[in-house]
């Protein structure tokens, strides 16, 4: 019996990945640490594009961490609109943590 090659992550792939979020000082913002992973199709713009593009072409196992510029986030539009109904304000310090 021969095992397959991990699959690597391309368009059209269903991807599960686990994450911890942080935010420029290193504070834990979320994870997926004690949970299901997050589970997106690969290449529909489902989550963050800076993101999504890292993952493309890694392999099952692989490990990364990934800084992500803000703005052109899915769902920046709704934060903005729900913070200023809020009235909460937003200080974009320049950059996001993903690390895997």
């Amino acid at each position: 019996m021969s095992e397959s090659a991990p699959s690597t992550i391309a368009a059209d792939s269903v991807v599960g990945i686990h994450y911890t979020l942080k935010n420029g000082a290193g504070d834990v913002i979320d994870s997926s640490s004690g949970d299901e992973p997050l589970v997106y199709l690969h290449g529909h713009e489902n989550i963050v594009p800076g993101l999504e593009r890292k993952l493309t072409g890694r392999t099952v196992g692989d490990k990364l961490a990934v800084v992500v510029q803000p703005g052109g986030s899915v769902g920046d539009e709704k934060v903005v609109e729900r913070a200023d109904e809020l009235g909460i304000a937003m200080v974009f310090t320049g950059e996001r943590h993903f690390l895997h």
